[in-house]
């Protein structure tokens, strides 16, 4: 499947990446200002992978539509292929 990366696409990655940012940051602020060593909750973990995965799909999204001059293969944004010029 082959789309073209216009900048809708990219501000919704960037939404999406700033609303994980949000939410993982709300679940910081409520943690117990503790010094030692803590222990991750599961719902922290989800968020963090949240954040990593959103900020992983922004940052192939920006390099692929530089590389193909804006068109990218939706494989290469999930790392299923590498990048290539599509005519």
């Amino acid at each position: 499947m082959v789309i073209e990366v216009v900048p809708a696409t990219l501000a919704v990655a960037r939404e999406s990446l700033e609303a994980a940012c949000d939410d993982l940051d709300d679940a910081v602020q409520v943690l117990p200002d503790v010094h030692d060593d803590v222990m991750a909750s599961p719902m922290l973990v989800t968020l963090l992978l949240r954040v990593v995965a959103a900020r992983r799909v922004v940052k192939d999204l920006e390099a692929v539509a530089a590389a193909t001059a804006g068109v990218i293969s939706l494989d290469v944004v999930y790392g299923r292929q590498k990048p290539r010029t599509i005519n």
